[in-house]
């Protein structure tokens, strides 16, 4: 649990890294317009981030059975989280779709950019073996 929980830490700094370096070059091309909606976006990862992990976690104790029914209620939960912060972005006033999805996507990212980087790591491992 502790290798769990060390790793959606990990997972969350580089969020927040992922996100701070793109609002630091959106601020450096002059394009604040765009920053709530990036914002915005982003929150809305983290929180999807947390209702994943916190289902992950919880689900560890269970019988399979019953973590799966609880993980496949998670997904609805989740979708429908993800339906609800577009629909709410889209009808404030100066929140930006492309800005808000790139935000939404931060998690992704992340995960596939975690995901290349361990491939990578094992790939040279195996190589100098």
């Amino acid at each position: 649990m502790n290798t769990f929980l060390a790793s959606a830490k990990r997972t969350c700094v580089t969020m927040g890294l992922f996100l701070g370096t793109s609002i630091i070059v959106v601020v450096a091309a002059g394009r604040t317009d765009i920053l709530s909606s990036m914002l915005l976006g982003g929150l809305g990862s983290y929180i999807y981030f947390f209702l994943l992990a916190y289902r992950v976690y919880k689900s560890a104790d269970m019988h399979p059975l019953v973590a799966i029914r609880y993980m496949r209620a998670g997904t609805g939960l989740r979708l429908g989280f993800i339906c609800a912060m577009v629909v709410i972005g889209l009808k404030l006033p100066g929140i930006k779709f492309l800005p808000l999805f790139y935000g939404l996507y931060t998690y992704q990212f992340v995960v596939h950019i975690e995901s290349m980087v361990t491939v990578v790591k094992e790939h040279l491992r195996s190589t100098k073996l």
